[in-house]
């Protein structure tokens, strides 16, 4: 038997979905997918298009408006020098390094050492694992800024940009300045690198008509750089590179920024041709205005983030509690189902009549949990997707914050399988009213149905559920893949713990057949249906758990991962 890093979650009840779960605030719009095989946040506004590698806190790409990378992240190589320049060096803004720092890694695509959630419509708020760093992103139409709000006092950090210019290593075409002057045709180079100190910098290509402005808030006399790399050993003449800039980068790699630090990029347009003095004026606007301020106040009064930790992919415990039917569980039945109605519905001249449209939307799911002793909340929800022609599925809590539900394809009849994350705050300790609403065409009935709704609250391992659980090892689960086309999984746990088991769920991750229909091909398979798993590996309720999986169907393929889903008897 062969034990791999998989990932285990115990709780005690089922939990299975894929997050999709984006929002939009003016012309900002944040989703989700995938580059390089690593989940993102994709972030969309008038100006620029940026990728978040989630599990690192920083972009892996950024595309101006006619799609040009000056970023252009790849895995392979990760960090080999110099090849490296042309692939896993580049990202912003790559905070920490350093053999020193046990976080190193974190805000660099491609490392995973953070997790990082939306915090409303138009932040990404990131934590390190360790939980001893935490910065944010705030993005505008024209502009982003990060906001490092959390630091350990003993390791320093820098800010830095890499990537081609203009989407293209072609170092005798691009051309850069500073608030000292520009704009500078220079080429520094590993060998004779270029420092200064500079409030604000510039980089642009002669190809496009904009140019990439970074600015960094708070002032300071540390060194700044700038210089080129190529990923051969020729240097400037290389096939491909970056450029390398950095804020508090001092010479011979060193980090030298502490404590909370405020920095912003934008793509300034030149569509009349580059003028030094028009970007100047751009700088100096952003380091004059107030809004940096409303960036760096972190004023929620509640938990921080008020979402909480973003859900792990890996092990964690968390307590499911089912929407119920029923009068005594506050939910009257009006016709069997949960049916949430159009507007228009209950006045329509042939279906006024019926019981459906007598449905109000509302139902009630309680929280026994007290609401500080929880680490995150998340709504599950197992809808049939609604009638074609209706739209803008959505659900609010306690008539505090309305979240979106995703639906693949509005122009069908489909099922959603949907895992939306909540503010703690919007949750009480008690009934929790969930109010669904959906939007339709005036001559057409629209609605859908809310088959099983839960509420999943995380809980630390310190809670008393999961010291009850007495688990001295973290279960496994283990592979057997000596026949080729089947693999046997089984979990290892002890005998003792096995005893509170109730049952075993195995999912995968890998690049399949979309049976749960939301759109992506690589995502966690499987989904449940009223309140079962289906469409997963398998389940088991016998020790040890085991499970055969049939892979002869599956496309050679690399990343796959598999993760057991444990429910505890309560």
């Amino acid at each position: 038997m062969k034990n791999v890093s998989i990932f285990c979650t115990a709780l005690s009840a089922l939990v299975l979905a894929t997050l999709l779960f984006g929002s939009a605030f003016a012309d900002v719009t944040i989703s989700e997918t995938t580059y390089e095989g690593r989940p993102q946040f994709v972030v969309r506004t008038p100006t620029a298009t940026y990728y978040l590698d989630r599990a690192a806190g920083g972009f892996s790409r950024l595309l101006d408006r006619e799609g040009n990378d000056w970023i252009a992240f790849h895995r392979n190589p990760l960090k080999e020098f110099p090849e490296s320049a042309a692939a896993g060096y580049r990202g912003i803004p790559n905070l920490l390094f350093g053999s020193q720092n046990p976080d190193a890694g974190s805000g660099h695509p491609g490392f995973d050492q953070c997790t990082s959630h939306q915090q409303g419509r138009q932040s990404i708020v990131v934590n390190t694992q360790s939980q001893r760093w935490r910065w944010r992103w705030d993005f505008e139409d024209d502009h982003v800024t990060l906001s490092v709000l959390q630091t350990p006092p003993d390791i320093p950090y820098w800010f830095l940009y890499e990537g081609p210019v203009g989407g293209q290593w072609s170092p005798k075409t691009h051309f850069f300045g500073t608030d000292q002057g520009g704009p500078q045709r220079d080429m520094p180079a590993n060998s004779n690198q270029l420092f200064g100190n500079w409030k604000w910098a510039y980089f642009g290509d002669d190809s496009t008509p904009r140019v990439l402005l970074v600015a960094q808030q708070e002032g300071d006399t540390l060194p700044d750089t700038l210089w080129y790399l190529g990923n051969e050993a020729r240097g400037i003449e290389s096939q491909d590179g970056m450029l390398v800039f950095g804020f508090g980068r001092g010479p011979g790699t060193q980090p030298l920024l502490t404590g909370n630090h405020r920095f912003r990029l934008a793509f300034v347009e030149s569509p009349n041709g580059f003028q030094h003095a028009n970007v100047s004026a751009v700088a100096d606007q952003w380091l004059a205005s107030d809004t940096w301020q409303l960036y760096a106040d972190d004023a929620w009064r509640g938990p921080t983030p008020a979402q909480g930790r973003d859900w792990p992919d890996g092990q964690c415990f968390f307590q499911r509690y089912w929407f119920q039917m029923g009068e005594q569980f506050n939910n009257p039945s009006v016709n069997g189902r949960f049916r949430v109605n159009d507007p228009y519905v209950a006045t329509h001249p042939t279906f006024h009549s019926r019981s459906e449209p007598k449905g109000n939307g509302m139902l009630t799911i309680p929280v026994q949990h007290s609401l500080r002793n929880i680490e995150a909340a998340r709504l599950y929800l197992e809808l049939w997707g609604g009638h074609p022609h209706s739209h803008n599925r959505r659900v609010s809590i306690n008539g505090r914050s309305t979240y979106p539900i995703h639906n693949a394809d509005d122009n069908h009849c489909t099922h959603i399988y949907e895992e939306i994350p909540i503010l703690i705050t919007d949750l009480v300790q008690g009934p929790n009213a969930l109010q669904f609403a959906v939007d339709g065409e005036h001559t057409f009935w629209g609605h859908f149905i809310v088959e099983e709704a839960a509420i999943d609250v995380l809980l630390p391992t310190t809670s008393p559920q999961v010291q009850e659980l007495d688990l001295s090892s973290p279960p496994q689960v283990s592979v057997d893949a000596t026949e080729t086309e089947q693999w046997l999984l089984s979990l290892d746990v002890s005998e003792q713990a096995a005893t509170r088991i109730q049952a075993v769920h195995y999912f995968a991750r890998y690049e399949g057949y979309d049976e749960n229909g939301d759109g992506s091909r690589w995502d966690w398979h499987g989904m449940t249906k009223r309140k079962v798993p289906v469409g997963h590996l398998g389940s088991s309720t016998t020790y040890p758990f085991s499970c055969s999986w049939d892979v002869s169907m599956l496309a050679a393929q690399s990343d796959v991962a598999i993760r057991a889903i444990i429910e505890f008897q309560s």
